[in-house]
């Protein structure tokens, strides 16, 4: 089955029901992911721009267990970052955790700021098949570890 996609625009997207479309994105990367969470599946194509506190995201953002996270393949401005802020007093920018199978994709952000880590998976059983790919992203100003992994967490 195909994830649903959300597109996401931190400057002129508007979070509400029925939206989520490249011609009405949503605002905050939060607001799809608690959308995809019913799914357990989800596909967030971000536009351009720097999410962060101030666009309204929360910290950590709590994606489902498949989740892709992609710079929106639609946006032309190549040199156009798509900028995850996290604030440096949060300890995770995206966490995923369950004890069913966890299969995540990042592409093309940048990752700021957190106190320990960027990207966190936690799969909570030992049988479990889980699958983590980070591709052309930049994770910067982390104090800990960029991109954490742990099979079999309690």
């Amino acid at each position: 089955s195909t994830a649903q996609v959300w597109t996401i625009d931190p400057a002129l997207g508007v979070d509400g029901p029925g939206r989520g479309s490249a011609q009405a994105p949503l605002k905050t990367i939060g607001y799809a992911a608690r959308q995809a969470a019913a799914l357990g599946t989800g596909a967030f194509f971000l536009r351009p721009g720097t999410y962060s506190v101030a666009s309204g995201e929360s910290f950590p953002i709590a994606l489902p267990p498949l989740a892709r996270v992609l710079r929106d393949p639609a946006a032309r401005d190549e040199a156009a970052a798509v900028i995850i802020d996290t604030p440096l007093d949060l300890r995770t920018a995206f966490l995923l955790e369950g004890a069913t199978a966890l299969d995540a994709l990042f592409e093309g952000l940048e990752i700021r700021g957190g106190q320990l880590r960027g990207i966190q998976m936690l799969a909570r059983g030992t049988k479990l098949t889980s699958a983590l790919r980070v591709r052309d992203c930049r994770i910067l100003n982390s104090r800990g570890i960029a991109v954490q992994a742990n099979q079999g967490a309690k």
